[in-house]
């Protein structure tokens, strides 16, 4: 018959086994063919640049990302890997830019001095393809590691709104207010671990060149600065 120490030490001896077995099963599983870097969520501030005279922006404009990107890796080490994904970008800029419409439904334009209102802003929400060339000192043990992802993004934005306040008027536009309706430009993400610094230059205007016709300052594309987390 067993004694109870002897049952003890039975189920500690399985126990130990069962973990044992489990360990040797995850160090096979991290060994082979790990990815990284799948699921992103990042939070910016967003910029003007290139601004005519007398444009000029006031408070905190920021935004959100997120995301999924497939990795794949092109070195033995896999180290290097291109990465393309799918992701959601909400973006918001207070700025002394008024959009409104006229009696026909038209878009105007009007720069406004930043006393003039409560508040006028522009929200975009958008749907984007980020691609990246990535390099990682990771390791198939290692989940803290540096990265250097230069990338380019494209984006199409599905909504736009355009809002005005003074007092009591309030106003908001939201179709047909002459923003592009896509963005593009290169993307930078450097950092160690689950931060890092995310950079996105705009290559193209944000307003259409019918837009510009109509009083639209001319020039303006976006310069987005923040931090992007990495998970997966």
């Amino acid at each position: 018959m067993f004694s109870l120490n002897s049952l003890r030490l039975s189920l500690l001896l399985g126990l130990f086994t069962w973990i044992s077995a489990s360990s040797q099963t995850n160090v096979q599983e991290v060994d082979s063919l790990f990815r990284e870097d799948q699921f992103f969520v990042g939070f910016q501030y967003n910029l003007l640049n290139n601004p005519p005279q007398g444009i000029a922006q006031y408070g905190l404009s920021g935004g959100i990302q997120l995301g999924i990107i497939r990795d794949m890796p092109i070195s033995k080490n896999r180290r290097w890997s291109f990465g393309i994904g799918l992701g959601y970008a909400l973006d918001y800029l207070n700025h002394n830019i008024q959009i409104s419409k006229n009696a026909n439904g038209q878009p105007e334009y009007n720069i406004l001095s930043l006393n003039a209102f409560d508040s006028n802003k522009l929200v975009t929400h958008a749907i984007s393809l980020p691609v990246e060339l990535r390099w990682r000192t990771a390791t198939p043990a290692e989940y803290n590691f540096f990265r250097i992802y230069p990338g380019f993004r494209l984006s199409k934005i599905f909504s736009n709104r355009a809002s005005f306040s003074l007092n009591s008027e309030k106003l908001k536009y939201t179709s047909n207010i002459g923003i592009q309706s896509l963005e593009y430009g290169p993307t930078l993400s450097v950092g160690y671990a689950q931060f890092n610094l995310n950079l996105y230059y705009g290559l193209n205007e944000m307003f259409t060149p019918e837009a510009i016709d109509r009083g639209a300052p001319s020039g303006i594309s976006k310069i987005k600065l923040g931090i992007i987390l990495y998970i997966l």
